[in-house]
């Protein structure tokens, strides 16, 4: 094969990645919004580390943050405890929010 052939196919390929990678960020935009978009971004809140009788986590306590109060009530729909970004997040007794990864 060519040199020129080469580079051919190889912008030919380029541009077909471009063209896909154009469509999915539209096709992103055009998608409705899941739960996961409705759920809080964890690092937003303040935490602050503590030890308990089975390990290391995380406490919030952050109430005056509108995003807490929204994380306090995906909890309630999801029984008090569900996984977020990675974290095993639950209520506590008190109604703190606790996270563990």
């Amino acid at each position: 094969m060519t040199d020129a052939k080469i580079e051919l196919l190889a912008k030919t390929r380029d541009g077909h990645r471009m063209i896909a990678d154009a469509i999915d960020e539209y096709l992103e935009t055009c998608a409705p919004r899941g739960a996961q978009d409705l759920i809080p971004d964890l690092s937003l809140l303040v935490w602050q580390r503590k030890i308990g009788p089975k390990g290391a986590f995380e406490i919030s306590e952050d109430e005056a943050n509108p995003r807490y109060r929204d994380l306090q009530s995906c909890l309630r729909q999801h029984g008090g405890k569900m996984t977020v970004q990675g974290f095993f997040v639950w209520t506590l007794p008190d109604g703190k929010i606790a996270r563990k990864a």
